[in-house]
């Protein structure tokens, strides 16, 4: 290795591939042992600290994931990113998961559950949780969940290039012929 390279960093970021992990051993770890509180084993530990890691990593992937339809729509007006309504959604899904982390943190950290004061945020952080999902789903649907690129632009703009280039309507799919946003 060059000692005056730059370092390489990863363009993809690490939250959602943390979400996803302590997603996965969450769910192992609950079809292999029943969890008891208070905490009477290491499993119990193990699946109340996977809760707590993938609600704080889903927080992080999702702001992550609006801050790149954000830049997107500031590039490529009007047609880029999620627009308001994916950006309320991350908003609200983001906030929901966070006040679901307090409690369950807490009960993580405690070995039992959490405080009633404490507990009180997971009935409205679940509410905001499953509130954004819908406007997060549409936004999905009308604009896809991670834009796409091809060459440093983004595919729709470069294949709306090829359809003029190619004597196709310019905005159209020359593959699909469809007009972005209803590809999908």
């Amino acid at each position: 290795m060059d000692a005056t390279a730059p370092p390489r960093t990863s363009t993809t970021p690490a939250a959602p591939a943390v979400a996803a992990a302590a997603a996965l051993t969450l769910g192992v770890t609950q079809i292999l042992h029943a969890q008891t509180v208070p905490f009477a084993s290491p499993a119990d530990y193990v699946i109340e600290g996977a809760y707590a890691l993938y609600l704080v990593a889903a927080v992080a992937a999702v702001l992550a994931l609006r801050r790149v339809h954000r830049a997107l729509r500031h590039v490529h007006r009007p047609a880029g990113g999620w627009g308001r309504i994916g950006d309320a959604g991350a908003l609200l899904y983001g906030l929901g998961h966070a006040l679901v982390a307090v409690p369950v943190t807490t009960t993580f950290l405690l070995g039992h559950d959490a405080p009633d004061p404490l507990g009180a945020l997971f009935v409205p952080g679940i509410a905001l949780w499953m509130a954004g999902l819908v406007p997060l789903a549409i936004a999905c649907f009308r604009h896809g969940p991670v834009p796409p690129s091809r060459g440093g632009r983004p595919a729709r703009d470069a294949a709306a290039d090829d359809g003029a280039r190619r004597g196709g309507p310019p905005g159209r799919s020359p593959d699909l012929g469809r007009p972005w946003g209803v590809d999908r």
